[in-house]
């Protein structure tokens, strides 16, 4: 009996001692489960996407890798909806406490050389071109080169028949390092195609990775050419209109269609400021106006300028991620 007592005590002590180990290691495995996030950007079931791949780590908008940024807008872009997206947006620092879209610019070093700096500029603004999707980030960079939009002052075809255009596709975007050339979106741009013309018909849709900005996108609501030519004008503003919606980042830093040397628009390129293209066609005939046009934003941050397409003035793009 003794030892039949003594063989039930051994196989009791078996048992509890496999239980106790069993119990930690599921411990061990729950802490390791609870420490593999990152967790100051742990996901509430909100945003409908999985936060990160625990690959990412916050930090200032300047501080992030172009492979990181592309992460981060996969996630914004695979959101239910726009708060949610605005919501990633925010836990990874690219929008701050009161709702407003970061300052900070990012360098970027072209293949030529250049440094640029790039800026912020909307989040989920851009539809993509295949899918109709938001891209979840669109930025905008300070001059990359300086150059007419065209050989020679014309303004036919506009946007989409323009040489800067065919020379962003190839050359413009060769200068881009390859870690982001090759995670740029393409998205569809609206312009007026045609030049010189008085029909909102005009303004039709490209697709393109590297783009100029319209008049539209930067300043909002325009009344250029009915505040000059009254009556006269009949309707021309609402071709420029018609080229998209104003960046949230113009919004933000209160650039209008009257603003003037406004110190968000002033480009500088190697150093001194210059004038930059938009990629709006004047359009208005009037008196000896014709179609060798395109409206630039000034030296001095003035919105509303226009010169001949042949003229050197400086390249800024826009892009999405």
């Amino acid at each position: 009996m003794d030892r039949a007592a003594s063989i039930v005590r051994t196989l009791i002590g078996l048992i509890v001692s496999v239980a106790l180990v069993g119990i930690g290691i599921l411990a061990i495995r729950y802490a390791l489960d609870m420490g593999s996030g990152v967790p100051e950007h742990e996901s509430d079931g909100e945003t409908g996407a999985d936060e990160d791949d625990g690959s990412l780590e916050a930090r200032s908008f300047s501080e992030y890798s172009w492979e990181e940024l592309a992460a981060i807008a996969d996630l914004i872009e695979a959101a239910p909806d726009d708060d949610a997206g605005r919501a990633i947006a925010a836990r990874w620092g690219l929008i701050d406490g009161e709702g407003r879209l970061t300052a900070q610019t990012h360098a970027l070093e072209l293949e030529n050389g250049l440094t640029v700096d790039v800026r912020l500029i909307g989040i989920l603004h851009d539809t993509v071109s295949d899918g109709g999707k938001k891209a979840g980030l669109t930025f905008m960079t300070s001059p990359i080169e300086v150059r007419g939009v065209n050989g020679s002052a014309s303004s036919q075809g506009g946007w989409e028949g323009s040489e800067l255009r065919a020379w962003l596709a190839s050359e413009g975007l060769a200068r881009f390092p390859d870690g982001l050339a090759g995670r740029i979106v393409p998205v569809a741009k609206l312009t007026n195609n045609t030049g010189k013309s008085d029909a909102v018909a005009s303004v039709t849709e490209t697709s393109d990775t590297l783009w100029l900005l319209s008049c539209r996108e930067v300043c909002g609501q325009i009344s250029w050419l009915e505040d000059e030519f009254g009556y006269l004008s009949d309707g021309a503003d609402d071709l420029l209109n018609a080229e998209g919606t104003q960046y949230e980042a113009f919004v933000q830093a209160g650039v209008d269609q009257g603003s003037d040397d406004a110190s968000y628009l002033i480009m500088f390129y190697r150093g001194a400021p210059v004038a930059w293209w938009y990629r709006t066609p004047y359009a208005f005939e009037y008196l000896a106006t014709t179609d060798d046009t395109f409206y630039q934003v000034s030296p001095s941050g003035y919105a509303s300028t226009a010169n001949l397409a042949d003229t050197q003035a400086g390249v800024v793009v826009g892009f999405c991620l």
